[in-house]
């Protein structure tokens, strides 16, 4: 009896999920797991996306000063299309910005970081300009993709799938940890990109068996997946896969059939190019086109990459078990494989997509980074999850089997959405440790004009965002520098001069994953007597190492050190303490 209405319950769930409302339905699961997050404000490139869009007398007075133009932007509207994303551009504005403390002074002078995503900036865009003060209705804004993401996502698997398999193959997606990184307003682009990498894919396919309606539709989604975020280059993956495995046409036709999308894909990445877009001389950032360079990072980052897509999403905190169960998983998807082209279509499209993950040298800790990856992967999960549980059907009976599945899947989605709800956290804490690491600021407040340089910063990614954080909690005036001087290494002060400091390193100095973001390890390198100009900061390396490595260097200042508007901070032990120089403090 008991066993008779817990089948009944099932079938009930099974049908109205089955319904045109289910993908809605599953769509929403995400969006209310992440809800917590609403209240959490901004963090990081948050702060720097509200300086140059919010118009006040604040943020205006701010990006004057950030500005190698000394003047806010005049046209927002333009700069969210062209310049949101630009955080280094080869040239004036890193120069302006070493001058200004913001990048620290062995930043390479050609350093790029520029994004070109038009369609995600404007979406800022319009957030700044109907609700500039409200961080509340930007992460509503940010949920509102996410749903619009999982929807399409979902639809597309009932185009795929068998309705039961698809239903799976929906849950696992919504349920997916790594939607926790909706949770950054500033990570949105990566949404977008995913939502038209879908559209793409389901549009190409309703193409293919007979609306001839949606060609162009599949085509434009492409093209909004590659205006709105470099992720969206995968579009043509699952198109690739799609026409590989599931194809009606033969031989060189659906080669063919690739080729509007190959062609939009080339003039988007010479646009790219000839528009000053693209990253070098960066450490956390490879360029694809570099093949070189590309080929020894995906062979450094693509194994960590999968690990976290197919393991360390669930069981990130118990590493063999992980392992266990994925190295289980890919043997019972073996035999499916071999005759399911849904299932190989899955399998490659889900492989091919972490490729492009690979020139993120940090891919593999960034959530919104798998949107893409875990559609695949909740696909041919689902598929191999049905094709065993007929299997033990048949092999035992009907309950036997629906039993053994829904422990598993239960399990699998018990601990993703226990997990989505911790990483959803994440930017909240990482505020926290961002807030405190900007004690520099928050200890004293200077007079304009005033210079504050810090001897062991433990990360040089953070020191760049404090010219940019803007709370109630931090009351910081942006019209004063602060300059790096060194990194968290082991050093003395052997002389100190008037309006001088010789300082000498007494080991090695390895570029940190963070401090490699300004330049890469590849081209760090200098040479005796070469010359640093940092705004009221002079620097002229002394002594290099073996590797040509800066070993001793003189820092010379604008004026005497011991002067009254000077304040030195050290990293030590965990926080900022005073420093003596001379007769300071």
């Amino acid at each position: 009896m008991i066993v008779d209405e817990v089948l009944k319950r099932l079938r009930w769930i099974e049908q109205a999920l089955s319904a045109s409302r289910a993908p809605f339905v599953l769509a929403l699961m995400p969006v209310l797991l992440i809800a917590h997050s609403f209240d959490d404000g901004w963090y990081g490139d948050d702060f720097v996306q509200r300086t140059w869009l919010a118009d006040s007398r604040e943020t205006n007075a701010r990006a004057a000063w950030l500005l190698p133009e000394n003047a806010p932007p005049s046209n927002r509207f333009h700069y969210s299309m062209f310049e949101l994303f630009n955080f280094a551009d080869g040239g004036e504005r890193v120069q302006h910005w070493i001058e200004r403390g913001v990048l620290p002074w062995w930043t390479h002078p050609e350093l790029r970081i520029r994004f070109f995503r038009p369609i995600s900036g404007v979406t800022h865009w319009l957030d700044y300009t109907l609700w500039p003060g409200s961080p509340f209705s930007m992460h509503l804004h940010n949920a509102l993709w996410l749903f619009a993401m999982a929807s399409i996502a979902i639809f597309t698997f009932r185009l795929f799938l068998p309705s039961k398999t698809a239903l799976l193959a929906g849950v696992f997606f919504a349920l997916n940890n790594c939607l926790a990184g909706a949770a950054w307003i500033a990570g949105r682009n990566a949404l977008i990109g995913a939502t038209f990498v879908f559209a793409t894919l389901y549009c190409h396919h309703r193409w293919r068996t007979g609306d001839k309606r949606l060609y162009i539709a599949a085509l434009l989604s492409f093209i909004a997946a590659l205006f709105s975020s470099e992720s969206g280059v995968t579009a043509f993956v699952f198109v690739l896969s799609y026409s590989l495995f599931l194809e009606c046409q033969t031989g060189l036709k659906r080669l063919l059939l690739l080729l509007p999308y190959l062609a939009i894909a080339i003039v988007w990445k010479l646009l790219y190019w000839l528009m000053g877009y693209g990253v070098q001389y960066s450490g956390l950032y490879v360029d694809p086109l570099n093949m070189s360079e590309f080929f020894f990072a995906v062979i450094q980052t693509y194994p960590a990459l999968l690990q976290s897509l197919v393991i360390s999403n669930v069981f990130h905190d118990s590493l063999p078990i992980g392992l266990s169960i994925g190295g289980l998983f890919f043997l019972l998807a073996i035999p499916l494989v071999q005759t399911n082209p849904t299932a190989r279509f899955f399998l490659f499209a889900t492989l091919l997509s972490l490729l492009p993950l690979c020139a993120h040298r940090w891919g593999a800790n960034i959530e919104r980074l798998f949107y893409i990856p875990a559609f695949g992967l909740s696909g041919l999960l689902a598929v191999v999850l049905v094709y065993w549980h007929d299997r033990l059907a048949r092999l035992t009976n009907q309950f036997s089997a629906g039993a053994t599945t829904s422990v598993i899947v239960i399990s699998l989605l018990g601990l993703s959405a226990v997990s989505m709800v911790h990483k959803t956290s994440k930017p909240s804490q990482e505020q926290h440790d961002l807030f405190y690491a900007a004690a520099p600021y928050n200890w004293m407040f200077r007079d304009d004009g005033d210079d504050l340089f810090l001897f062991g910063t433990p990360n040089s990614t953070w020191n760049f965002y404090y010219p940019f954080l803007s709370a109630p909690e931090l009351n910081f005036e942006p019209f004063s520098p602060a300059y790096t001087l060194v990194p968290d290494l082991n050093y003395e002060i052997s002389a100190a001069y008037q309006n001088q400091i010789v300082l000498t390193l007494k080991e090695d100095w390895n570029l940190s994953a963070y401090d490699s973001v300004w330049r890469a390890r590849e081209s760090f390198y200098f040479e005796e007597g070469q010359r640093i100009s940092a705004g009221d900061l002079q620097v002229v390396v002394l002594e290099v190492n073996q590797y040509h490595r800066p070993k001793k260097l003189l820092f010379t200042f604008l004026s005497p050190i011991t002067i009254r508007g000077y304040y030195w901070r050290q990293w030590r032990l965990g926080r900022w303490n005073p420093m003596p120089i001379g007769a300071v403090e």
